[in-house]
């Protein structure tokens, strides 16, 4: 029996012996994962990395809240087998909302361990941002800040800002509260102050972060750019001048505008020069005005300020050279007695003038030698060498007519001289115009003439009024011909006038000529083209003024005429010792179509030149039998 046992026994024994010989181990050794805290929301989390140790199998692995990945592999939350050896992460998203914990567990062979990620508490706080400052900003403006990102919270933070407005991720811009998430892009917008040097803010604030936005406007600045007049130079005499436009620029406020010595337009408005009450503003257009000066090559200046800086506009009045003589002159004179004379003078450079196609009234055609002009800048021409005395002319400002006075033996003169440009002619330069004509005759009757009338297209001269200072001519045809051939030259056929020879200036609206009308009267005819427009203050200027009086005697003196007509007279020299000028006031007016009256003297009749260079006027002098014959220049 006690041997049965025995072998029951041994039985037992290698029974147990084989099983434990074939036994496996799927049980790993234990693991851990480090849980994460202060997590952001809504972020995938990977775990520390366990490395499977402790079996000699395949052992089964299963997650419940996440997925693992074996060495590296692809994350999976499927159950599978690890081997021992391998490593193993796990992978969670965190929660979506703030200090919440999610658990990813991982079983390996019975054996679990988790990887608890905890969210971060609420958060509405941002980091820190800026706002970029702007200075010298324009007035009223409006302008953007430079762009910040909200960073720092992990839920939607309170927005709000004072003196302006806010733009989130590029949208509408608002003042009203409103939320910002982490990551957003804010901008802010504000407009600049109406005032210079001005500061203005615009404080935003995300979740208690202020941030202020600031724009300092530009100082004022009233002190323009430079600006500049053009000079001009050769201005008539006694004209209101009008200098170029500037525009004011480099100001940025209204600032103040005076002149000395003109006046100034902003903008094509009224002429000023009102000091204290003037301002422009940039942009503004600014013309000037200026009188330029009674006598010639002098400058008159006009200053004008604006904001401190100055800008002078300088006018001189017209100035006469040498070169103004160079050329060829047609030259009509008429002698106190004794008769007219009429010829070319050709002056070279040096002022030498020769003399050709000469005629007198007495059929002499002796031209004489070579005389000699000079000019001085105010225009004043003198003669030598002729054999004349006290010859005293002055060239008008249009540079093409000369007139002056002289004394030959014993009588006394006045001549014209007509510049000959070269201009070509024809008929119709004559014909088909209407005319105002002055006369004086010397000789078997002395006596002036003014008539007006028209040629027609034939070249008849038909009168329409013939005055004389105690008669009047019959209006109508007079059964005369004027014509002009290509040289400027001037005649007239038919009764009494078969002398008569003249010259039609290049303008074509005035002709000077000579003639003896029966009985051996000496005449001096000026005809003037009409049709010109005039004002009621052209006479305004000052001028020069030549006469021959029948007396005999001659004149010349200045006459500075006013707007008003009021002429004050000066610098008076006569070939008469007991001539003296005017003693009282005399008003010249002028109506439209440039006739001249006096209304002192109801014998005066004059008419300005078509270019408004030149006057001619007759009268009545001193006595019954005086009469006079005056040219005026300027």
């Amino acid at each position: 029996m006690k041997k049965c046992i025995m072998i029951i026994i041994a039985l037992i024994y290698t029974f147990l012996g084989v099983q434990m010989l074939f036994a496996t181990d799927t049980t790993p050794n234990q693991f851990k994962f480090t849980a994460k805290t202060k997590a952001d929301l809504n972020t995938v989390y990977t775990s520390n990395t366990i490395t499977v140790s402790g079996i000699d199998t395949a052992a089964p692995i299963s997650i419940v809240g996440g997925t693992y990945s074996i060495k590296g592999g692809p994350y999976t939350s499927a159950p599978g087998t690890v081997m021992n050896g391998n490593t193993v992460n796990v992978r969670q998203t965190s929660a979506g909302s703030c200090s919440t914990k999610t658990d990813a567990t991982l079983t390996i062979g019975g054996v679990s361990a988790t990887f608890s990620v905890t969210t971060a508490p609420p958060d509405t706080e941002p980091k820190k941002f800026a706002l970029t400052g702007q200075k010298n900003v324009e007035l009223s403006t409006l302008l953007t800040s430079n762009t910040i990102t909200v960073l720092g919270i992990n839920i939607a933070s309170p927005i709000s800002i004072v003196g302006g407005e806010y733009s989130i991720n590029g949208g509408s811009y608002t003042g009203a509260y409103g939320t910002v998430m982490n990551n957003d892009t804010v901008t802010v917008q504000q407009t600049s102050s109406a005032s210079f040097s001005t500061i203005t803010t615009a404080t935003l604030t995300i979740g208690g972060v202020s941030g202020t936005f600031s724009v300092k406007t530009l100082a004022a600045d009233p002190k323009p750019d430079k600006f500049v007049f053009s000079p001009q130079t050769d201005v008539e005499l006694n004209t209101v001048i009008t200098s170029n436009t500037i525009t004011v620029s480099g100001i940025n406020t209204v600032t103040n505008i005076s002149i000395a010595g003109g006046t100034y337009s902003i903008n094509g408005g009224p002429y000023t020069s009102t000091p204290g009450i003037g301002t422009v503003n940039d942009g503004d257009n600014v013309t000037v005005q200026v009188l330029s000066a009674g006598s010639y090559n002098k400058k008159t200046t006009a200053t004008l300020t604006i904001g401190g800086v100055k800008g002078a506009f300088s006018v001189t009045t017209l100035t006469f050279t040498q070169a103004d003589l160079t050329g060829i002159w047609r030259l009509n004179l008429l002698k106190t007695g004794s008769g007219w004379w009429r010829g070319i003078a050709t002056v070279d450079s040096s002022g030498n003038a020769t003399l050709s196609s000469c005629l007198r009234s007495d059929s002499d055609n002796t031209c004489g030698g070579t005389v000699h002009l000079s000019i001085n800048a105010s225009g004043v021409v003198t003669v030598t060498g002729n054999g004349d005395t006290k010859n005293h002319f002055t060239m008008a400002s249009n540079k093409k007519l000369i007139v002056g006075t002289s004394t030959s033996d014993s009588n006394y003169n006045i001549m014209i001289m007509q510049k000959d440009t070269g201009a070509s002619y024809s008929a119709g330069d004559v014909e088909g115009q209407s005319f105002v004509t002055h006369e004086l005759g010397v000789g078997s009757e002395n006596e002036w003439r003014y008539g007006s009338g028209t040629i027609d297209g034939s070249g008849q001269i038909i009168t329409i009024s013939d005055i004389g200072p105690s008669d009047s001519g019959t209006p109508g045809p007079t059964g005369q011909i004027a014509s002009v051939d290509a040289n400027g030259v001037v005649t007239v056929s038919g009764t009494n006038m078969a002398t008569y020879q003249g010259f039609l200036s290049d303008d074509k609206k005035t002709i000077v000529g000579t003639w003896t009308y029966a009985g051996g009267k000496y005449i001096l005819m000026i005809i003037q083209i009409t049709g010109q427009t005039y004002t009621s203050d052209a006479l305004a200027e000052t001028w020069f003024a030549h006469m021959l009086d029948t007396m005999p005697s001659w004149i010349h003196f200045t006459a500075a005429v006013a707007s008003d007509g009021v002429i004050s007279f000066s610098q008076w020299v006569s070939s008469y010792s007991g001539s003296s000028g005017p003693k009282t006031t005399t008003t010249f007016k002028i109506n439209s179509s440039g006739t001249i009256t006096l209304a002192e003297d109801a014998s005066l009749h004059g008419q300005m030149s078509d270019d408004g260079k030149f006057m001619v006027i007759t009268q009545t002098l001193n006595g019954p039998s005086e009469y006079g014959l005056t040219v005026y220049t300027r």
